[in-house]
């Protein structure tokens, strides 16, 4: 899906990463509200969460990773100022800390 391949290119950091991030923020905020809220913030969240999943899978099989806590930090990591919904300026940060987070 776009989602992945956008979070693909921006982890490879392939290209303009400022516009993908754009991009990819415009993917998700389908009312285009300026903000991802709501059911967007949940889909957001739920495929960011699937990907870093993924990302330390491949790189440590069977590590055990719990999902549901790194959902939780990828929740915190992508809105600070905990108001339930992910702005820009958030989304510009967090996606770099949660891409960030599969590599250390």
């Amino acid at each position: 899906d776009m989602g992945k391949g956008l979070l693909r290119k921006i982890d490879d950091g392939d290209g303009n990463t400022q516009q993908q991030i754009r991009d990819l923020f415009k993917l998700y905020d389908k009312d285009s509200s300026g903000a991802i809220e709501g059911e967007e913030f949940e889909l957001l969240v739920n495929d960011l969460t699937n990907y870093a999943y993924e990302q330390c899978e491949a790189r440590e099989p069977g590590h055990q990773y719990d999902k549901d806590e790194m959902k939780g930090w990828v929740r915190a990591w992508m809105d600070t100022s905990n108001d339930g919904r992910c702005t820009m300026d958030e989304m510009m940060t967090g996606v770099q800390v949660v891409l960030d987070a599969d590599e250390s």
